[in-house]
């Protein structure tokens, strides 16, 4: 590794850090090192140490960002200096005229990183720390309390994320994305008309942005303004026709109104997007069920468990859920049958699939919900215990 010049209070700074983490007193450790970056940024060992105390301490995202400087700190020191009019243009002068300011850059970016690497491992809550300590240093980034609102909303702190967007837009009051993530945090806590005027400003500000009419359809739909709320799904799978979401709402929508085979269509537009995308099959299947055809919706339900079967990692949540339509809609013909005892046997068997993939989907109410009914069932057909479903008792 190399080793770059450093002031003595840096390698003073850098020294007590080191012998913080061979007494393996690792936050000590990390407080001398990022002392020590915050005067000399670009020293290699410096990051590389730090990275050492970071994954001690179990905090792998900063530990792999800091890693991830190592390794551009050090291979740039190799490549060769280019000539002075190769270089990029900057909207700063020089280092040594702004070295404060640019470090206060390298640390802010620091922490986005260590957000995006969270966020890509569904750890909201740690995206939203390092967003936070971010803009601690940055609080004017208007992007970074936008992402933020985002990691709020995952988190369901609803109040927090609209405070969030609202920051976003006090400094760049014309930032559609925050617009547009103001009225799904508004549609979250059921502020419907709030939600509509958002999104209204994001698409005043971006015509042909399809979230926000995504949104807004979603709105409207949630308002039983079905009518309105087709024409905004209408809207958004015109800019963007593979979206499969709006065209998802649309067959909601569409089904709301009773307008079945608009329904199945827009169903089944989702499902050559996005097959493995289980709640089109389920709403296809719900559809053809309503008009009494249950054998054809027994089958799109099967149908849509061997799609999921075939795309990995396999999805326990989409699987039990369709088994467990299976087997409502087995059972519920045969209680309309003078011998219902086959529908019964088969729902049953549904149930006990649904079950196994619901345990595996960590669905804990769901899956005590279900097995209620599948202990009910148990009482109308018997049968051998071999022929019992092993059913884990986790729960």
């Amino acid at each position: 590794m190399i080793q770059l010049e450093a002031t003595n209070s840096v390698q003073d700074i850098y020294c007590k850090g080191l012998s913080c983490l061979k007494d393996r007193n690792y936050l000590a450790a990390l407080g001398y090192f990022n002392q020590a970056l915050n005067l000399e940024p670009n020293n290699v060992n410096i990051w590389d140490k730090q990275s050492i105390t970071l994954r001690e301490l179990g905090r792998y995202y900063e530990a792999d960002v800091s890693k991830n400087q190592v390794h551009k700190l050090y291979y740039d020191q190799k490549l060769p200096s280019l000539p002075e009019e190769d270089l990029p243009l900057s909207n700063n002068s020089s280092y040594e005229e702004n070295s404060e300011f640019d470090c206060t850059i390298d640390q802010a970016n620091y922490w986005v990183e260590v957000a995006h690497r969270a966020y890509y491992n569904f750890d909201f809550a740690s995206e939203a720390d390092a967003y936070m300590r971010a803009l601690e240093i940055q609080p004017d980034n208007h992007k970074n309390w936008y992402s933020l609102g985002i990691a709020l909303r995952n988190l369901k702190s609803y109040d927090m994320a609209i405070n969030a967007y609202q920051n976003a837009l006090e400094i760049a009051p014309n930032f559609h994305l925050a617009w547009n993530g103001l009225g799904n945090a508004l549609r979250d806590i059921r502020e419907y008309s709030q939600a509509l005027a958002a999104y209204n400003k994001a698409i005043a500000l971006a015509p042909d942005f399809h979230y926000a009419w995504h949104g807004m359809g979603n709105t409207l739909r949630a308002r039983q303004e079905y009518v309105s709320a087709i024409e905004a799904y209408e809207k958004a799978i015109r800019i963007a026709p593979r979206y499969h979401l709006s065209w998802y709402g649309l067959g909601h929508a569409f089904r709301d109104l009773a307008c079945h085979r608009q329904a199945i269509f827009a169903y089944e537009t989702v499902i050559k997007i996005a097959p493995s995308f289980w709640r089109a099959w389920d709403g296809k299947g719900a559809v053809l069920a309503s008009l009494g055809d249950y054998h054809e919706a027994i089958d799109t339900w099967q149908l849509g468990i061997d799609t999921l079967e075939t795309h990995l990692p396999l999805n326990h949540e989409g699987c039990g859920e369709l088994y467990s339509r299976l087997g409502a809609t087995q059972y519920s013909q045969g209680k309309n049958q003078v011998y219902g005892l086959s529908y019964w046997l088969e729902a049953k068997d549904s149930y006990g699939k649904a079950l196994y993939h619901l345990e595996r989907a960590n669905l804990i109410d769901r899956y005590q919900e279900l097995l209620g009914e599948y202990n009910r069932l148990k009482q109308l057909c018997p049968s051998p215990k071999s022929a019992k479903p092993q059913l884990s008792r986790a729960f």
